[in-house]
């Protein structure tokens, strides 16, 4: 096998084009990495996202008397409205919640902006909300300005068919600002006290969000009923991917269409990766035939070109996630730019993420590239014609 590697060695000698097949597997290597790192901390941060703003890895049903020991656990009153300004109407989700919902991890969610003389974290009182800049924005209101909201008046009684619904007009005032950076949730949320919105939607229940520290959805199930078990007040419960089914569908469909987009330009790389051995045999045919005049034979001759091939598929490989680490550890500050940039088309997706990097969904993926290269590479040089060493040394 020496005598191979080092034949391997005398192939690779042509450094132009050499180095130009390397150049071009890590081209191809480098976008299908940026793209994972992208696509899967993207997902990443909006699933976050929804779970610390939209209900918490668990949602419970509980009576109004129902008053939560655990820390995680954060007592909330919601309904449905339609807000109203001077110039526009939108549909919204309010959230009633106390001071201490808005802990360390929910404010690392969202970008939080008030008025001068108001505290760091959203303290709201009476008729006061938080909404979404993006909401302010497009109902053309700023800190301080008031608004309504038609809500229920009878949402109990409306729910039977012998009494028709009211709807009642609330005033409320813009308190703060926030922005979480996704505009698919920013648009449909607002926050107010609890204490003012349980008067509102006069429910005798309350929901119960839990941030349990994991998405897991068994261990969430588990979790759930151990505290059903131990509080009586509690009637039912939710998970995260059950309340935003839609939203987790098209998650898993995005990675499911990332990683078939993945596979096909894989799959396009390995197939040239083929026509490397092809090649390396075409350049090199005097090297070659001075291995076949030398006494190797022509399986020797054949693993010479196909060691050269593959030394040249898995060094760009290498060179592409390398590459692919390199921009995708330094594409936050692009993406931020990007969002601020206020390109409609930019709305739709979450550009302001932490960066995660799966570093066992990138090794797995190069060591598929590099294997059906392998294989690739195999299948080329059996279908290439032999070596006789007469017949290269006349030619």
């Amino acid at each position: 096998m020496n005598l191979e590697f080092f034949w391997m060695g005398k192939l690779l000698r042509k450094r132009k084009k050499t180095i130009g097949n390397l150049l071009l597997i890590t081209f191809v290597v480098t976008p299908l990495v940026l793209c994972v790192v992208f696509v899967d901390s993207m997902i990443d941060g909006i699933t976050e996202k929804y779970i610390c703003l939209s209900g918490g890895q668990i949602q419970f049903t509980a009576s109004s008397d129902f008053i939560p020991e655990d820390p995680r656990m954060s007592p909330v009153v919601s309904g449905y409205a339609v807000i109203y300004s001077s110039s526009s109407t939108a549909d919204v989700m309010i959230k009633g919640v106390d001071e201490n919902y808005f802990n360390a991890q929910r404010l690392s969610q969202l970008g939080y902006n008030a008025s001068c003389d108001s505290p760091s974290t959203p303290m709201l009182s009476g008729n006061e909300v938080l909404m979404s800049a993006s909401l302010a924005r497009s109902m053309k209101l700023d800190i301080g300005d008031k608004f309504a909201m038609m809500v229920l008046s009878n949402p109990d009684k409306s729910l039977k068919s012998s009494y028709p619904a009211v709807f009642r007009p609330i005033l409320l005032q813009a308190a703060g600002l926030f922005s979480s950076g996704y505009s698919q949730l920013d648009d449909s949320l607002m926050f107010g006290a609890a204490s003012y919105l349980s008067s509102v939607f006069k429910s005798d229940e309350i929901q119960i969000e839990m941030l349990t520290g994991t998405n897991d959805i068994e261990a969430n199930m588990d979790i759930a009923y151990q505290m059903i078990d131990e509080n009586s007040l509690i009637t039912s419960f939710s998970l995260w991917n059950e309340r935003n089914e839609s939203v987790y569908q098209n998650f898993a469909n995005s990675k499911q269409m990332i990683l078939v987009i993945i596979l096909v330009i894989g799959l396009m790389a390995c197939i040239y990766c083929g026509t490397i051995a092809q090649e390396v045999a075409a350049d090199n045919r005097e090297a070659i035939c001075i291995i076949r005049m030398a006494g190797c034979s022509e399986l020797q001759a054949r693993r010479a070109v196909f060691l050269a091939a593959l030394l040249i598929v898995s060094a760009g490989v290498a060179m592409g996630l390398l590459a692919g680490l390199i921009l995708s550890v330094n594409l936050p500050p692009i993406l931020k730019s990007l969002a601020s940039s206020g390109f409609p088309g930019f709305a739709m997706y979450l550009l302001d993420f932490d960066v995660r990097i799966s570093g066992g969904k990138l090794l797995l993926m190069a060591a598929l590239i590099i294997g059906i290269s392998s294989i690739a590479l195999a299948v080329s040089l059996r279908s290439n014609e032999k070596y006789p060493p007469l017949e290269l040394l006349q030619s």
